[in-house]
């Protein structure tokens, strides 16, 4: 499937590159401040503990990323960036 990068979200694009900066990996967890799952990297939080839709937004995005082969889940709570990914990545910038 050809993706191209317009065709994908603000979202979407900032995911990829808070992975490409984590050595191409994104959690996906749940913590008190943040009012149910969100998505986050040790420097990028995903979420707002105010709005709960924000966090679902990245989580939608990040869902969306694998279903088009750019991330694989490695476990329930790992996502990585797949070869496909990295490139698309790479086409962002940094």
């Amino acid at each position: 499937m050809l993706i191209e990068l317009e065709n994908l979200t603000d979202d979407q694009r900032e995911l990829l590159k808070a992975a490409t900066g984590n050595g191409g990996s994104l959690s996906l967890f749940r913590r008190s401040d943040t009012r149910g799952p969100a998505v986050r990297t040790p420097t990028r939080k995903f979420f707002d503990p105010r709005d709960t839709a924000v966090a679902q937004r990245y989580i939608d995005g990040l869902k969306h990323l694998v279903e088009l082969s750019l991330m694989r889940a490695r476990s329930a709570e790992m996502y990585e960036l797949t070869n496909q990914g990295w490139e698309m990545a790479a086409k962002t910038g940094r």
